[in-house]
């Protein structure tokens, strides 16, 4: 199934994936785990794969976070969330408040169309050298540094900001790494996953993924 074309991507998905996502988004306690994939449209006419983003994703792009080099991921995943399920931008990163300083931090906010708030942290399945040394162990590492995190960022949260559910974005380079990341998750313990929904997202089309990967410049 495919959804939300438009003339610069489309995301393809099963239909299990939105009835469990809309499930388990309606559902405060009920986790769950999603995968999709990110098809780049060619452009005859400007003869390249462009993503092109809307007044949120580009917000998020542009807006001040608290460091790292993933703007363009967490961009492209407020897109994908608008187009697939009409999610609006609550607030960007630095805008979310937290009782404790120290706190893990959440990458922005979005408002669901049942004008529910949801935080959501954008992580990407990568090997910093070569993706064929990514094994289940990082799969597994990653997964938890990251449920922790929202854990912990859901625990601090200023009441003005609260949200009571969490989406990981994860960003995969591979349908390999993504079937690693879905049989780490299910090797995880019920306190770890929480109420999370794992969301993945497969981006092996080269044009984009050195912008989600490799963090090259997007114009």
């Amino acid at each position: 199934m495919v959804l939300s074309e438009q003339d610069d991507f489309y995301v393809k998905y099963s239909s299990e994936v939105v009835l469990k996502f809309k499930d388990s988004v309606s559902n405060t306690r009920r986790p769950c785990h999603v995968e999709t994939e990110l098809v780049p449209i060619y452009s005859k006419k400007t003869g390249s794969t462009k993503v092109n983003f809307g007044a949120d994703a580009a917000r998020v792009y542009t807006d001040e976070n608290a460091g790292g080099s993933s703007e363009f991921s967490e961009a492209l995943s407020m897109e994908i969330l608008q187009r697939l399920f009409h999610f609006k931008l609550e607030r960007t990163e630095m805008a979310i408040r937290y009782c404790h300083s120290g706190s893990k931090k959440t990458d922005y906010t979005v408002r669901t169309d049942a004008n529910q708030i949801l935080g959501v942290s954008v992580t990407r399945a990568m090997h910093y050298f070569d993706n064929k040394l990514f094994k289940a162990e990082q799969a597994k590492l990653l997964l938890k540094k990251k449920l922790n995190g929202i854990l912990c960022s859901t625990a601090n949260v200023a009441p003005e900001c609260r949200w009571k559910k969490q989406l990981l974005h994860v960003f995969a380079p591979s349908k390999k790494i993504a079937k690693l990341m879905r049989a780490e998750y299910k090797k995880l313990s019920s306190t770890l996953k929480a109420n999370t929904v794992v969301f993945v997202t497969v981006v092996t089309c080269p044009q984009v993924a050195q912008f989600v990967f490799q963090q090259k410049q997007h114009q």
